[in-house]
């Protein structure tokens, strides 16, 4: 239940749900010398794949390179489908970003997308350090739906009573409790659907 009762409030992570940093991955892993299919390129299984020391580099050059870290595109179907989230429902970003680095870069993304000031800004946007933060920022903001690309972070989400798993690649099993999300256009539909917050 949010802050208001009854109504649904929306929570989005940036990386892995609004921008895309697939094709970014795979051409950094062929850089290093490592194969990476598309499938294989959420952080999850990333990390399970390549040497410890390349997915650092990777991260770096995705979430804190001053240059690299401000080229990725959005993920297809944000701008329409956000645009009818902001029409009906309060919503929120909270995204880990480690770094002033990082956070710099992230807001950047989002001008570059032309969805800061309009659908983002200092308002409705939260950096966080850790997954669990996460859970805190949710409660304090009365979240009820919480869109994620990261399983371990969907498993701290204690406060937030549905959860969705945003998965284009069909490359993960959701954790119990969670639905999963194969694409943008699926969901504004889900956020008036999903348990009683309607």
């Amino acid at each position: 239940m949010g802050k208001d009762g009854n109504k649904t409030i929306i929570g989005f992570d940036l990386d892995g749900v609004i921008i895309n940093h697939a094709v970014l991955k795979v051409r950094m892993a062929e850089e290093f010398g490592h194969e990476l299919k598309i499938k294989q390129t959420n952080s999850e299984i990333m990390k399970n794949l390549l040497p410890a020391e390349i997915y650092k580099k990777i991260q770096y050059f995705l979430y804190e390179h001053p240059e690299r870290g401000v080229t990725q595109p959005l993920m297809a179907g944000v701008r329409e489908n956000l645009r009818k989230v902001r029409e009906s429902f309060p919503y929120y970003l909270i995204s880990r970003r480690h770094s002033e680095q990082g956070k710099r870069n992230a807001v950047e993304l989002l001008k570059i997308h032309k969805l800061w000031p309009d659908y983002f800004n200092e308002k409705n946007v939260f950096f966080v350090s850790l997954r669990g933060d996460k859970n805190i920022k949710a409660r304090e903001l009365g979240i009820t739906h919480y869109v994620d690309d990261e399983r371990k972070v969907l498993e701290k989400l204690f406060d937030v009573e549905n959860k969705f798993l945003f998965d284009p690649f069909g490359a993960l099993k959701a954790p119990a409790g969670c639905e999963t999300v194969g694409s943008w256009d699926e969901l504004p539909a889900r956020f008036c659907g999903s348990g009683r917050n309607k």
